[in-house]
C-alpha cells in the first residue's frame, strides 16, 4: 500500500489504516524499519487532515482564525514530510518529525473543536505514537549521527 492510500484510509479510521499494514512483529530492528515509519507518518497525516476538515467554523472569529491557521499549517507539514522521499534512517528520521507536527495538528484540533470523532482520533493518535514499531528518539538520533559521522 502506498503513502496516498495510507493517508486516504486514515481519514476515515486511523487504526485500522495502521493495522493493514503494520510489519510482522519479529523482524529484526523494527525500530529503524523506514518502511514502518512512513507507513504510521502517512497515517498520522490523514489523521490530522481528517482533524483539519472537522474544525472548520466560523471563518470571520480571528482568534478561531489564528487556532484554524496554525492547525492546517500543522497538518500541511505532516503530509508534506510524510509523503517525502528518502531513504534508511533518513526516512524514519523525516516521518518522526511528520508524526510530531500530525499530533501537534490533532492536540490544536481538540482544543478547538469538540467532537466525539475528534476524541476518537485523538485516542487513535496516542495509541499509534506508542506503537513499538516507532522508532525512539534517543536510539535515532544516535543512529543518524553515527551514520553522518561515518563511525
Amino acid at each position: 500500500m502506498n503513502v496516498d492510500e495510507l493517508f486516504d484510509r486514515a481519514h476515515a479510521d486511523p487504526i485500522a489504516a495502521w493495522e493493514s499494514v503494520a510489519t510482522v512483529a519479529g523482524a529484526p530492528d523494527l525500530e529503524f524499519d523506514p518502511t514502518a515509519s512512513v507507513a504510521l507518518a502517512a497515517v498520522l497525516a490523514g489523521a490530522a487532515a481528517r482533524a483539519v476538515e472537522l474544525c472548520a467554523r466560523d471563518p470571520q472569529d480571528p482568534d478561531f482564525q489564528r487556532r484554524f491557521g496554525a492547525i492546517s499549517a500543522h497538518a500541511s507539514a505532516a503530509e508534506m514530510l510524510a509523503r517525502r522521499d528518502a531513504g534508511g534512517l533518513a526516512a524514519a528520521a523525516i516521518a518522526r518529525e511528520s508524526m510530531r507536527y500530525s499530533w501537534s495538528a490533532i492536540e490544536l484540533a481538540m482544543r478547538t473543536a469538540r467532537s466525539e470523532e475528534l476524541d476518537a482520533i485523538g485516542h487513535a493518535a496516542l495509541r499509534l505514537l506508542c506503537d513499538p514499531l516507532r522508532p525512539a528518539d534517543e536510539r535515532l538520533d544516535r543512529a543518524l549521527a553515527l551514520e553522518r559521522l561515518s563511525a
